[in-house]
Order: structure tokens, then C-alpha cells, then sequence
């Protein structure tokens, strides 16, 4: 604990039994004005208190209440090969944006493992809330089909970690197929309260959920 010393204030340093004893009431406000001596309790010898100078927690939450930890994305792409274009996807879109249940936000369990996205994909996430500031290596949640090489964002190999009781590899490495959540450690380092775009390439996996958490792995 690192200590310091700050000129005596008596509506924020004295105690409850200083008041009492001087037989005074503490104004429920902080004064606007110095409290002239009949009206505080004396101060201390030497008119200074001693204070914790280590600051303490923010009272700001970085997560607003009623707020899900994760981010759901807003614009879904699809490369038309033949094209040689993004084209905007409403119906992947709707796949990858459905919800986990989550009560405090009110999220309601939207998963449903019938309908998938495969593919190579551009996909756009909004900003989050404006406290979380700090850059961070950003995570995916995600469910999924396993690909044989691991998924690619803007070039990028990232760290496929399937999740839940049947996610243990065999002799040979190789996971039993099916349907996995998902925790995709990506390359991109940005804040969360920033928006982020970056293409995927799914490289033979499919898609049935993709939101992006607002926590991360400090860089």
C-alpha cells in the first residue's frame, strides 16, 4: 500500500464518531464552500490526513447492464468466384448472428445446427461500449464443423480450440466430426470499442454461429 498525505478536508476525511463527538451533522453534499470551524469537527494536529495513494477500482463498467459479452455481426459477405466480387449475404448473415443464451441481456437460444455457411467470407462487427479502450488480441466464439487445415483470417492461420466434452483429439490428432463450439483465437490486435472487418476463409469447415467476444487475450 503506498501512503500519502493530503490537506485535512472534514466532510470527506472525518469519521462518523468525529461528527458525533463534536455533536454536528455531516452535510449530505460536499459543501461548496471551506465549513467554518463551528460547524466540522476540529481537525488533527497538523491538519492533514493520510490516504491510501494507490487509486482505486473505476466504479465505470466497462460493460453496461444488460449488455452480452459478445458482439454480433452486422454485414455478411460472400466471394462470388466467378465474379471476382463480395457479395452481401443477408442469409449468412442471419446464420452467423444467432444467439447464445444469455439471460442478463435477455438472449434468447437461437442456435440450430440445420442451416451453415461455408465458404470464404468478409465479415463486419460494430464497435463496442465506448470504455473498452484497451487493444487486445481479438477471440471469436464460434460453432462449427472442424476443416482439415485450420481457417485463415485476412491470410492469417488462427487458433481453432474446439470446446465441450467430445472435443478430444484421437492417436492421430484428429477430432470425431460433428458440430463444435468454438473458441477462435484470431491474429487481429484492436480494441473492442472499435469496429472490425476482416475476411475468413473457412477452408472446408462450416458455419452455424459467429459473434465476437469483448474480452480478449492482452497483447
Amino acid at each position: 500500500m503506498g501512503l500519502a498525505l493530503r490537506d485535512w478536508d472534514p466532510w470527506r476525511d472525518a469519521r462518523a464518531e468525529d461528527w458525533r463527538a463534536a455533536r454536528l451533522a455531516r452535510p449530505r453534499t460536499p459543501p461548496t464552500t471551506p465549513l467554518p470551524p463551528d460547524r466540522a469537527p476540529p481537525p488533527p494536529p497538523l491538519g492533514v490526513a493520510v490516504v491510501d495513494a494507490v487509486p482505486g477500482a473505476s466504479r465505470d463498467e466497462p460493460l453496461p447492464r444488460a449488455h452480452a459479452p459478445w458482439l454480433r455481426p452486422t454485414l455478411v459477405e460472400r466471394w462470388n468466384a466467378q465474379a471476382q466480387a463480395w457479395e452481401a449475404s443477408p442469409a449468412a448473415l442471419a446464420i452467423l448472428a444467432r444467439r447464445s443464451a444469455f439471460s442478463p441481456a435477455g438472449w434468447s437460444d437461437e442456435i440450430d445446427d440445420r442451416r451453415k455457411v461455408p465458404g470464404r467470407l468478409r465479415v463486419t462487427y460494430p464497435a463496442g461500449p465506448p470504455l473498452l479502450d484497451q487493444p487486445m488480441t481479438r477471440v471469436l466464439t464460434a460453432r462449427g464443423t472442424l476443416p482439415p487445415r485450420p481457417w485463415q483470417i485476412d491470410g492469417q492461420d488462427v487458433d481453432l480450440r474446439p470446446l465441450g466434452p467430445y472435443a478430444r483429439p484421437n492417436m492421430a490428432g484428429r477430432y470425431p466430426r460433428g458440430v463444435y463450439p468454438l473458441a477462435v483465437i484470431t491474429p487481429l490486435v484492436t480494441a473492442p470499442n472499435q469496429p472490425l472487418t476482416f475476411t475468413l476463409d473457412l477452408r472446408g469447415g462450416q458455419l452455424m454461429q459467429l459473434l465476437l467476444a469483448l474480452t480478449g487475450v492482452p497483447s
